[in-house]
């Protein structure tokens, strides 16, 4: 199959390769990429497009390492991940980035039963998703600000978020 265990691919490649790459769930190719992330480039080794190039490389692959981590259920590892991934999007100065990048660590906190931890988290997307007219986002996250006060038994603000993802939904 081109892989041994999850830590570490064997001498073969693996067998999607000749057809075009690896499928996403393929482990050699979840290797690769936390390798590749790991790596640090010195900044005056490289030209600024293909530091720019290399930092969006890097939040990319930070971010779905996070992913894949919190669908196994290690979510302090995920959340080690949301937080590179965060910084590097903050350098990058994409906003949309930024914004998902504080969504998932609202998402991490909550799974970790740190309510508050991820309703500042969610508030700071939701600044972001406001500065950018993006109703999708704001309404997502009101929802789960709502429901991380609701988790804290604070049902006056639970309704009062859930009423303005609804309002927002309804434009």
């Amino acid at each position: 199959r081109g892989w041994e265990d999850n830590t570490k691919p064997s001498s073969r490649w693996c067998i999607y390769v000749g057809a075009g790459g690896c499928p996403p769930w393929c482990n050699v190719r979840l290797w690769r990429r936390n390798q590749y992330a790991r790596r640090i480039f010195p900044a005056t080794a490289i030209a600024p497009r293909r530091a720019a190039a290399a930092l969006a490389a890097f939040q990319q692959a930070e971010d779905r390492i996070g992913s894949v981590c919190s669908w196994q259920g290690k979510q302090k590892e995920a959340l080690s991940y949301y937080k590179n991934a965060l910084l590097l999007r903050q350098q990058l100065g994409n906003r949309v980035l930024e914004a998902e990048a504080f969504y998932n660590l609202g998402r991490i906190y909550i799974y970790l039963g740190e309510q508050v931890l991820a309703i500042e988290h969610y508030q700071q997307a939701l600044a972001i998703y406001e500065q950018l007219d993006d109703h999708v986002g704001q309404s997502r996250t009101l929802a789960n600000i709502a429901n991380a006060y609701q988790r804290l038994n604070r049902w006056p603000l639970a309704m009062k978020y859930h009423l303005q993802s609804l309002r927002i939904r309804r434009k």
